[in-house]
């Protein structure tokens, strides 16, 4: 959200505050640890609503002096990520595989897929190209 504000995509903000909103209904979410800075990213799209909220959740100081809220980068980081998998350019599989996977075992994994077996057979492979977390292309002749 901090990024979006930054590059003056408001809209795009306000999804991820609902996105969070939706989260914490679906989960039954009371946490003060959780309202507090969603009440202070609420403020610059919502400032009387911020501040009646954080006057219900005890806060004396109003959020016009407080801090962003900062965030561990590790921590928002997925663990996973979808890899497109093509053979001679054609979209032939999608792996959810693990982040930084290495290239040996992202290409072992690739190679022992059931739905590229078919392209593959028969065909040798020419060029391997891996974009590393997004892509792996296969090139067979």
């Amino acid at each position: 959200m901090t990024q979006d504000l930054d590059n003056l995509r408001f809209n795009t903000a306000i999804s991820a505050l609902m996105v969070l909103v939706n989260a914490l209904v679906k989960e039954h979410v009371r946490a003060r640890v959780l309202l507090e800075p969603f009440t202070r990213l609420l403020y610059p799209f919502a400032p009387h609503l911020a501040e009646e909220l954080g006057e219900r959740l005890g806060r004396g100081e109003s959020w016009w002096q407080a801090e962003w809220p900062t965030w561990d980068e590790a921590l928002a980081r997925e663990e996973t990520v979808s890899l497109a998998v093509q053979v001679n350019g054609r979209l032939r599989a999608t792996l959810e595989v693990e982040r930084d996977l290495p290239q040996e075992a992202l290409l072992a994994l690739v190679l022992g897929h059931e739905r590229l077996q078919p392209h593959l057979e028969g065909h040798a492979i020419v060029k391997r190209v891996v974009v590393p977390n997004r892509l792996v292309n296969l090139v067979v002749k």
